[in-house]
């Protein structure tokens, strides 16, 4: 009887500790958020389910640097499992699983971004 009770409460334990790990990675394969790097900084919220915005930001984030400037600001869609964005002169996509930012402008800059936590 021992030996059956140890047993169900190690497989809830094993149990928890799964559906912990799977809700864990679901909270961070969401697109939403800051990413950092490259010298450049970009904010990303999704102000209605499906549709997210992207301010791109050099120097930093604000508040960060009295060097912070806008430089970018856009609206972007899903595509797959990829967020895309694009304006005038550069695009971005958003790599969700790997919280990874790539952005493209038409000169052929690129820059990577990686998503922060704060």
């Amino acid at each position: 009887m021992k030996c059956n009770l140890l047993l169900a409460a190690l497989a809830g334990v094993l149990l928890l500790a799964q559906l912990e790990s799977v809700y864990a990675v679901q909270i961070e394969a969401q697109p939403h958020g800051n990413y950092e790097g490259d010298g450049y900084a970009a904010q990303v919220t999704e102000p209605v389910p499906g549709t997210f915005h992207i301010t791109g930001w050099q120097h930093g984030l604000p508040g960060t640097s009295r060097k912070v400037r806008k430089v970018v600001e856009a609206n972007g869609a899903k595509s797959g499992a990829e967020i895309l964005f694009s304006g005038k002169d550069w695009s971005a996509q958003i790599q969700p699983e790997n919280g990874l930012l790539i952005g493209r402008y038409s000169n052929g800059q690129i820059w990577r971004l990686r998503k922060v936590s704060k």
